[in-house]
């Protein structure tokens, strides 16, 4: 998932900004992904403790997959708009975007329950390598895109290799987790999971509180940057997908 992520993020806000949308459009682009990412994510860590983890694994990445082959062959904004929003497309945060999306709750908590508590450190330190060294790969991926300058007719032609590579690894993403197979839960833990709306842990809640105002700030400063300096080296310099890409890597 990194590498797809890594490689949307690169090249998406150039193909909008050939594609027609100015610096406020791709904002408000942007936004809406965040939005509808929030809510993914939300939805997605509480559905997966009432219905398992490996859906969601299975499913958010093909969501991912059909946005990548929706942006190689159109260039209308609503359905770029729709699309993006509903796959989390081309939200990377720039250079070393190893993120693999809004089904982390449901890796995260596959993790957990999958490793022995000694373990877990190095099981997520593991995960994050993975994801860099995706996000490795992605970046040098963006070489798909010619270096050639195109208008908003040709966009969609010589953007959509790139766009295909996304597609294609993130299907492969989706398409690996069938072949998961989800630890037993202790009886303790689903009748937690039966008992309705949840609630903070009482020991964690302190620290729970504490990381969402450390990673909102993050956020907030992540949500500038990481789409737009993008953008900015194609604006300013000129960069094409494949310079930026191998920056980023």
């Amino acid at each position: 998932m990194s590498v797809g992520r890594a490689l949307a993020g690169v090249v998406t806000p150039i193909y909008l900004a050939i594609e027609g949308f100015d610096a406020v459009e791709i904002s408000v682009y942007v936004l809406v992904v965040a939005l509808v990412t929030a809510l993914l994510s939300s939805s997605i860590g509480l559905g997966a403790d009432r219905f398992g983890r490996r859906p969601f694994l299975v499913a958010t990445p093909l969501l991912t997959a059909a946005a990548g082959a929706v942006f190689a062959v159109t260039g209308s904004h609503p359905v770029l708009f729709a699309m993006g929003a509903i796959g989390s497309f081309g939200r990377g945060a720039g250079a070393g975007a190893g993120a693999v999306g809004p089904y982390q709750p449901a890796e995260s908590a596959f993790a957990t329950d999958a490793v022995r508590p000694e373990a877990r450190n190095a099981a997520f330190g593991r995960l994050a390598f993975g994801s860099s060294a995706g996000a490795l790969v992605g970046g040098l991926l963006a070489l798909l895109v010619p270096t050639t300058k195109v208008g908003a007719v040709a966009a969609t032609a010589v953007f959509r290799p790139a766009f295909l590579a996304v597609a294609a690894v993130s299907a492969v993403a989706g398409l690996a987790a069938l072949a998961l197979v989800e630890p037993p839960r202790s009886p303790h833990r689903q009748r937690r999971r039966r008992r309705g709306t949840p609630r903070l842990p009482r020991r964690s809640r302190w620290l729970l509180r504490r990381l969402w105002l450390t990673n909102g700030v993050n956020g907030i400063g992540i949500g500038m940057f990481g789409p737009f300096v993008t953008y900015w080296f194609y604006r300013r310099y000129g960069a094409g997908a494949g310079e930026i890409g191998v920056l980023f890597a």
